[in-house]
């Protein structure tokens, strides 16, 4: 995470200088909290990398947690950990400034044209065969998303374990902005074996929280259902953060 915190500052640098234009603040130290049963591997593991790397961080009880941060109420055996580093990337920005460098140094976009093969040349370029046309050139990059599945077995032949999902984001709207807004609540995970949770504070959209599932159910790209999985929102009394 540092070192993706030293990339961010140094590409929003080469963004301002080479294109003469500032981005808004994209990233936000909001700190993290991760909380669980007794017993989750998740959260050992994840308090042994921070024991491991030297972050700073403090482990808690769930009545510690409640003192701490009254609007969050765990089961009375759940550990909290807290670290005071992490934070959210406004991606959407982070994306923007990328594609923006790339075009700056000579890249040519094309978005939204779907690839249908690629073949190496014997002069060392590519050739990409796109439903708009055969592009030739010396490096490609394709974000393919959740069709990089389909396209490495039509490219590759190969199989790989590769399954797109369908999740649903909530947002929630809350009455005291200021208890949820990112200058004071952090992010926050929950871990389990069939339950993972995340969440962001109040920032993207004032006055709202987004909460969401670290799953759902399996999808094909090509025919998925654009319908909310609301039933997915559903997450039970596991945790209970209460808008208020």
């Amino acid at each position: 995470m540092r070192r993706s915190n030293d990339d961010f500052v140094e590409l929003s640098a080469a963004y301002s200088r080479e294109l003469n234009s500032l981005l808004s603040v994209w990233v936000v130290q909001t700190g993290g909290l991760d909380f669980a049963a007794p017993g989750d591997k998740g959260l050992a593991a994840l308090i042994k990398a921070c024991e491991d790397q030297g972050i700073a961080h403090e482990v808690l009880t769930a009545a510690q947690l409640q003192h701490r941060f009254p609007l969050v109420r765990l089961p009375a055996d759940f550990t909290a950990v807290l670290n005071a580093e992490a934070g959210m990337l406004h991606a959407t920005k982070a994306v923007s400034m990328m594609l923006g460098l790339a075009r700056a140094r000579g890249a040519v976009l094309r978005d939204r044209t779907r690839v249908l093969n690629v073949q190496p040349l014997d002069d060392g370029r590519v050739e990409v065969e796109t439903e708009a046309g055969t592009v030739r050139c010396d490096k490609a990059v394709i974000t393919a998303g959740a069709w990089v599945g389909k396209l490495l077995r039509t490219v590759a032949g190969l199989e790989l374990p590769l399954q797109p999902i369908h999740t649903t984001v909530g947002y929630y709207q809350v009455e005291d902005r200021a208890q949820w807004d990112a200058s004071s609540f952090p992010v926050f995970i929950m871990y389990a074996d069939n339950l993972s949770v995340y969440g962001c504070p109040s920032r993207e959209y004032p006055g709202l929280i987004k909460v969401a599932l670290h799953d759902g159910p399996n999808c094909d790209p090509d025919s998925r259902s654009l319908r909310p999985g609301f039933e997915e929102l559903e997450v039970g009394d596991a945790c209970s953060c209460e808008p208020g």
